[in-house]
């Protein structure tokens, strides 16, 4: 290696420096007012090398992903043309950097640049062992790294950079612009929050032999994600670019994969009745256990008939036949026009690439027929992402105020902080139906013993089982068990959907993603200073 071992102390230390200003920096980043109400920018110090992306922190100003100095390694080509000098060499500099000297070698030839780059990242010790080897046409230069001091946690929202330090996916891909000229996103994501779904659902998962599933939390008066993740995903610090077939774990399902989400959408669907003042809660129904809709006989999730019962006993129950007889005294303009309303259909507007509008056969297509009127009453023969049916549930939290889900709660750059300000909300439906629906959904729990947890607390829910669909047609004995949820009842503070896909237990939504909404559901209220009063409300 050309140069002296003081050349590396010398880097190290310029960097070293560079490193503290970077720490110094989110410091002074973590004590800034994050809820920015005033409108008033707040000046940030500019960067002391114009090198280091910017980093993505959560609502707090607690750091998720920050650029840390670090060195990378550069081979001469003409110092590798002797086959056997180079392969003494390589295996000697493959042994301190992880790669194959013969890899290393081929690129280094292949190269049609004087030199080629065949290690990021190093640290310091890496570098001081790089050094010591002392190798011809071997060189080290000062490099940066991505560095997450909260491990994994949200790596698909975050996403990852290439080895040309450009953002690939998540945040570092959509905000690109922001982060590679040094300046900060600070998300609404809250560590916190964020560290308690993925816990809940990863024992949902294991519990169930689950193939994967999904968490979403929202702060329904403002639309703000506080926290949001599903399984598979990948590790932040070693991302599998190199397997194609780990590429899908990239992308984001809680808004690029759509899915039906059966009865939760008896959610929208009671709330359109209500609100258009055809029925109330009490208003009386007669339930045969099957209704025959253009031929074809649709029955209740366990074929069974329960007799004379009410508005909310088809929501409690969860009774298909209720939902269909519901649609009917809607019709098709106003039970379409309200599921527009609740966002189905159409782009949410997420800060996220690769956004699905999900699929709704309207009826101005000319496929459509009135069992398409009858099936999407009970959620089947529609799509959704995840992220429109929280933002359904938001809106009937949010007193019948729909608002924009959105991640992004401010960006810092040289010029001062930027506040992301909440939209105003459009209006789904009146505060009396919200409050009449959330007033329904109090009578429906997670199971014991998890409910023990939100004892004192008046939570409101809606469970889901839908079938998979595979091609164009629904996979045999694969279902999607989903819970979703509103906490507290009186003002609410967040909304929860826990998305299970295809559990090898049992298919219920309550008996499967129930536990983690009440755990999750739970952490949030205590986190917020929520105090328990009252008692937990009993129901199925």
């Amino acid at each position: 290696m050309r140069g002296g071992h003081w050349r590396v102390k010398l880097v190290a230390l310029a960097v070293g420096l560079a490193f503290a200003a970077v720490v110094a920096r989110l410091i002074q980043l973590q004590a800034l007012e994050h809820q920015g109400q005033s409108g008033k920018g707040v000046t940030a110090p500019s960067r002391p090398k114009p090198y280091l992306r910017g980093s993505i922190l959560d609502a707090n100003g607690n750091p998720l992903v920050m650029t840390v100095p670090a060195f990378k390694v550069l081979v001469e080509k003409r110092a590798w043309q002797d086959p056997q000098r180079a392969l003494a060499d390589a295996s000697l500099l493959g042994q301190v950097v992880g790669r194959d000297p013969l890899e290393m070698i081929h690129e280094t030839l292949a190269s049609p640049a004087f030199e080629h780059t065949v290690a990021w990242g190093l640290s310091w010790q890496k570098a001081q062992e790089v050094e010591a080897l002392r190798l011809k046409g071997v060189r080290l230069v000062p490099d940066s790294v991505r560095f997450y001091p909260e491990g994994n946690l949200a790596s698909q929202v975050l996403g990852i950079v290439g080895r040309d330090g450009n953002g690939l996916s998540g945040i570092e891909r959509r905000l690109e612009d922001v982060l590679a000229n040094g300046g900060d996103v600070i998300l609404t994501i809250d560590r916190h929050l964020q560290r308690v779904a993925e816990e809940a659902l990863d024992k949902a998962i294991r519990q169930h032999g689950a193939k994967g599933g999904s968490v979403m939390v929202m702060n329904p008066k403002t639309g703000e994600i506080l926290a949001m993740a599903s399984r598979p995903t990948f590790d932040l610090r070693s991302p599998p670019l190199d397997d194609p077939s780990s590429l899908s774990l990239f992308r984001n399902p809680l808004v690029t994969d759509m899915y039906e989400p059966g009865s939760v959408l008896k959610l929208a669907t009671v709330a359109a009745a209500i609100d258009q003042g055809l029925v109330s809660p009490h208003t009386p129904w007669y339930d045969r256990g099957v209704v025959m809709v253009g031929g074809w006989p649709i029955y209740n999730w366990d074929y069974s008939a329960h007799g004379s019962r009410t508005v909310t006993d088809i929501l409690v129950q969860s009774l298909n036949t209720g939902a269909v007889w519901l649609a009917q005294l809607l019709g098709p303009e106003h039970f379409y026009e309200y599921l527009r309303r609740f966002g189905f259909g159409k782009l949410s507007g997420i800060e996220l690439d690769g956004e699905a509008p999900g699929q709704v056969r309207w009826p101005d297509d000319p496929h459509w027929s009135p069992v398409d009127l009858a099936t999407n009453s009970f959620g089947h023969g529609l799509a959704a992402t995840p992220v429109q049916v929280t933002t359904m549930l938001a809106a009937i939290a949010n007193d019948g105020l729909l608002v924009r889900p959105h991640l992004v709660k401010g960006i810092v750059t040289p010029q001062g902080v930027r506040w992301t300000s909440p939209e105003p909300g459009e209006r789904v439906i009146s505060p009396e139906t919200a409050k009449a629906v959330r007033e329904m959904m109090a009578r429906v729990q997670p199971p014991p013993p998890a409910n023990t947890l939100l004892s004192g607390y008046r939570v409101g829910g809606k469970t889901g089982t839908a079938n998979v669909v595979e091609g164009y047609a629904y996979k045999p004995n694969a279902y999607i068990a989903s819970f979703a949820g509103i906490a507290p009842l009186e003002d609410p503070k967040v909304v929860i959907l826990v998305k299970i896909d295809e559990p090898t237990t049992v298919p219920w939504g309550t008996v499967v993603a129930g536990p983690a909404f009440a755990e999750i559901a739970a952490h949030a209220l205590s986190y917020f200073g929520v105090t328990r009063e009252g008692k937990l409300v009993s129901g199925r």
